[in-house]
Order: C-alpha cells, then structure tokens, then sequence
C-alpha cells in the first residue's frame, strides 16, 4: 500500500517504478500470471522516465523470458542494441534466447560476436561449446571447454563438460581425469558423480 502512495505522489520518479516492480516479484507466487504482468507494466513505466537507463531494460527483457515472450524479449535486447552495440553480455543473452528459440546456428553466432568484444567471457565460452557438443562437433567444443577451463581454471563446470565430451570421444582415461578433477574442484555438485 506505502509503495502505491508514493508512486501515487510521486509518477514521475522512475526509481520508484522500479521498486513497484521488485514488489511485485515478490507477490508473484500467489498469482504468477497476474503479479508478472503488473511488473512488466511498472518496468515499462520506470523505462518511459529513464529511457537511456540500461537496468530497467535488461530487467524487462528478464521478465518476458519469465513470462515465455520471446519475441518481446529479443525485441528489448535489439533495442538495447540500437543503444548501445557492445554492451556487454548483450550478444551471450542474445545466444541464449536463440538458444531456448531452437536456433542453434544464430545462437553461436551470437557467442562468436560476444566473445570478440569480450573474449574472456568464459560463459560465453561455455555456451558456444555446449551448442557445439548438441551439434555433435565434438573437437570443436572440447577447444572451447579446454579454452575456459584456462580462464576459469577453479571452476569445474568446463573440466565437467569437457571430460563428458572425452566419454563421447571414447577416450575413457581423460574423461575420467577431466571429470575427477571437476569433482575436486566442485565437491557439492552431484552431476560430477555420474
């Protein structure tokens, strides 16, 4: 109620859109449809104040993923794009979505293009490789899990994937190894086991 007096008393402060928006995230779970819908409205407003602000955007087009609108959801990252071309990230959620679209060509597209502005992107990495390994090139995704288990040598995710890539290789030795030292690296994550 304190939060519909303010942006009552106050329409034009868009900080307070986004607040509006934040709380209703909150109330999502009592009814997702109703309370998504009212957060987009309140982003939507926050942009119109702010429309040169990236945030609210980024948070909108999170909200339309939420809400399985993916057509809004790229239309938002192209706008952000018109606004600003090597914001980054933009490419690897533009991957993404492509991803969850079923395109997998325009999704490594969109991994290529983000990692030349941002080739230390190692999530960008890792999603250029999984899309390599669905298309079944093998060597080329192992390139590209061995290139991010050099840029994030602590983390066991790209050992993980890339041990699984030897198992399909049938080089049971070095998955074994790859995915041993993932293990160590990530004690808590269960699919090591496997």
């Amino acid at each position: 109620k304190w939060v519909d007096q303010v942006v009552k008393d106050f329409p034009q402060n868009a900080d307070v859109w986004g607040i509006q928006m934040k709380i209703h995230l909150m109330m999502e779970d009592k009814e997702p449809k109703k309370f998504l819908e009212k957060a987009i409205r309140a982003v939507s407003r926050q942009i119109e104040l702010a429309p040169g602000n990236v945030g609210p955007r980024l948070e909108r087009f999170k909200l339309f993923v939420r809400k399985t609108d993916l057509a809004r959801a790229m239309q938002e990252l192209n706008d952000i794009y018109a606004m600003y071309k090597k914001y980054p990230n933009l490419h690897f959620q533009r991957g993404n979505l492509f991803s969850l679209m079923g395109n997998a060509k325009s999704a490594m597209d969109e991994y290529r293009e983000e990692l030349k502005s941002h080739p230390d992107n190692v999530n960008a990495v890792l999603a250029l490789g999984n899309e390599n390994l669905k298309a079944k090139n093998l060597d080329e995704a192992l390139r590209l899990f061995s290139d991010a288990m050099r840029l994030a040598p602590k983390s066991g995710e790209p050992r993980q994937l890339a041990g699984y890539v030897q198992f399909l290789k049938k080089d049971y030795d070095a998955a074994v190894a790859l995915l041993l030292s993932a293990v160590e690296l990530d004690p808590g994550n269960p699919t090591g086991y496997k």
